[in-house]
């Protein structure tokens, strides 16, 4: 280390530059580069500057009469931005269409007996049948044409796509200042 006439350390000696994007794997952290007694003085200076501000009147400095006094955006100085991204979730639902089933009937042949008057089915009833209308007589085995269900029609629910959650972003913020763009 290098110190001046005064034996005070160069600010770059102190703490070495930032630089964007270069990796800290493998390389010591500022603060195991930095001298005890400069950390001191660094902590010494921060609970000073909190005092500070913690018992300073409120309103900015022209509310106050003090044109001397900085501002706070001032007093922290100008800084690269250090912008984190802001994400939002967005819910897309299920992507369905609809798809009637018709239902499903067949044709079946079955043999009946049939009075010969009314043609009324009258299996296993023929006799009453003949009692209670007076009707003459009946075949057997007369076949006959049915159409039967075999299955209900429905409405069936096709999904297209399922629904998911998707982070979009929606602009940046500054971990530093507060920034936002």
């Amino acid at each position: 280390m290098n110190q001046n006439d005064q034996g005070v350390l160069a600010p770059e000696e102190v703490m070495p530059a930032f630089v964007p994007g270069e990796t800290q794997a493998g390389k010591k952290g500022w603060r195991d580069r930095m001298p005890i007694a400069v950390a001191s003085c660094a902590v010494a200076l921060s609970i000073a500057c909190c005092l500070c501000c913690a018992f300073a009147p409120l309103g900015s400095p022209s509310e106050n009469g003090d044109p001397g006094a900085s501002t706070p955006q001032s007093a922290a100085g100008t800084h690269e931005h250090d912008w984190a991204i802001d994400y939002e979730t967005v819910h897309h639902d299920a992507q369905t269409h609809e798809e009637i089933v018709q239902p499903v009937y067949e044709t079946v042949i079955t043999n009946h007996s049939v009075c010969n008057e009314c043609n009324e089915l009258i299996d296993g009833r023929a006799a009453e049948h003949i009692v209670i209308t007076g009707h003459s007589g009946y075949s057997t085995n007369v076949p006959v044409e049915e159409t039967r269900k075999v299955a209900d029609g429905r409405i069936d629910v096709i999904e297209d796509s399922p629904e998911y959650d998707e982070l979009v972003a929606t602009g940046r913020t500054c971990t530093i200042c507060g920034r936002t763009s």
